[in-house]
């Protein structure tokens, strides 16, 4: 997570104001939906740094979100909570990534 914040969790001033800072607050609403996952489906969506980017890229690049519509947070929301994932291996560090993701 520090690549796409450019700050490390470690530091937690640093990486607050880089949250903030990236994509004018996207990051921070990125990981506000994701804060509301459990940790399985956390680990999915940022299992490595380019799954991570990808799925962030998604979540600020859609039109929901540009639009700030109330109804967009809400389900991503959701989506990052109840997001059927492909096996549990799916979510191990170890395991290769799955095609398409």
């Amino acid at each position: 997570m520090e690549k796409l914040a450019g700050a490390a969790p470690h530091d937690p001033k640093a990486f607050f104001r880089a949250l903030l800072a990236k994509d004018q607050g996207s990051l921070a609403a990125f990981y506000f939906a994701l804060s509301h996952a459990d940790a399985v489906h956390q680990r999915f969506f940022t299992t490595s740094s380019a799954r991570a980017k990808r799925f962030y890229k998604w979540y600020r690049n859609s039109k929901e979100f540009r639009s700030m519509a109330l109804d967009a947070r809400e389900w991503r929301q959701e989506m990052f909570r109840r997001c059927p994932l492909m096996t549990p291996a799916a979510c191990d560090s170890r395991a290769e990534e799955p095609p398409g993701i």
